[in-house]
């Protein structure tokens, strides 16, 4: 494979990274609209949110290096096994994206479950509680922890959509990667679902 560094498709290529920003950037704002999308029919609510956001514009042009990087240089790099480490490090990055652009959340309140679906890429587990057994929704902080005992130290890490089941114990929902912003959408009008299939039990 030949080494492109110096040429000018090498040019072209990082020339383009910019161009394609900024076409994002032009539409990002219609799209954002449309981010959030509630459906109510027949005593069934789903919410839909789409990943497709302003960190594509971190995601892009970070895909499109680390693809290209690994393209013209793998001549330069080491044999198996060496090789395989930047081969992930750009699948990771080129699924990323893919993710970010054509990725869904759908939240389904219904008066048999609440269900939780990642699609059309598998990223994270998907989720089914019974409604009666929920009493509400919140928001909290996740956290990762390193050490032990009193040496034990903390680092803020995102946000979670936590279901407080009735039996006291809690049930996670959405992942931190999920922004704060559509955390916070998704329990209040879970929230409030609850509440209007109660007070029509």
């Amino acid at each position: 494979m030949a080494d492109l560094w110096g040429t000018d498709e090498a040019v072209i290529i990082c020339d383009l990274v910019p161009f394609v920003g900024q076409i994002i950037m032009s539409t990002i704002p219609e799209i954002g609209m449309k981010r959030f999308q509630v459906d109510r029919r027949e005593g069934n609510t789903i919410a839909v949110w789409s990943w497709f956001g302003w960190r594509l514009l971190v995601h892009f042009p970070l895909a499109v290096g680390v693809d290209y990087w690994v393209y013209v240089g793998w001549d330069h790099l080491s044999d198996f096994p060496f090789n395989v480490m930047p081969l992930l490090f750009a699948g990771l990055a080129t699924y990323t994206l893919l993710v970010g652009v054509v990725n869904r959340i759908s939240i389904s309140v219904s008066p048999a479950a609440i269900q939780v679906k990642h699609y059309p890429l598998p990223i994270y587990r998907n989720v089914s509680l019974a409604t009666d057994e929920v009493q509400s929704l919140y928001v909290k902080r996740g956290f990762i922890s390193s050490g032990s005992g009193h040496s034990r130290s903390y680092q803020s890490f995102g946000w979670l959509l936590v279901a407080r089941m009735k039996s006291g114990s809690d049930r996670t929902l959405l992942p931190k990667a999920v922004p704060r912003e559509a955390s916070l959408r998704f329990k209040d009008l879970i929230n409030r679902e609850l509440e209007v299939q109660r007070s029509q039990a």
